[in-house]
């Protein structure tokens, strides 16, 4: 069977943009202060919003967003900016370069061509 296989780059800036639109429309509170840092897990499934220390914390404020919530955000991040989605590709995300790139693999149907255009 054919093997289609699909890579998107996402950058950091991308990623934060992504999990605040996220955020925002499933109703997830963020805080309302500076987000300092986007932290990318080295396995790529799991992202960290470090904020910017507050004077009157010890250590900054830190969100930890899990790979289900990545993946939603960068899915949702696609569909609103345009880039077509294979809904049945099996999708993964790993980290490359300064980022995160969202996998798609798809396999073809090998069923013979003449009966698919038949029907």
């Amino acid at each position: 069977m054919p093997t289609e296989t699909r890579k998107i780059q996402f950058e950091r800036d991308e990623i934060r943009a992504a999990l605040i639109h996220y955020a925002l429309r499933t109703e997830m509170r963020l805080p309302k202060e500076t987000i300092d840092k986007v932290r990318v897990s080295e396995n790529g499934g799991t992202v960290t919003f470090v904020y910017a220390r507050q004077p009157d914390m010890k250590k900054p404020r830190e969100i930890n967003f899990t790979e289900q919530h990545v993946a939603a955000a960068v899915i949702l991040y696609c569909r609103t900016h345009g880039f077509p989605l294979p809904r049945e590709a099996e999708k993964i995300l790993k980290p490359e370069g300064t980022g995160i790139a969202m996998m798609m693999r798809l396999v073809h149907d090998d069923s013979n061509p003449r009966e698919a255009m038949a029907s």
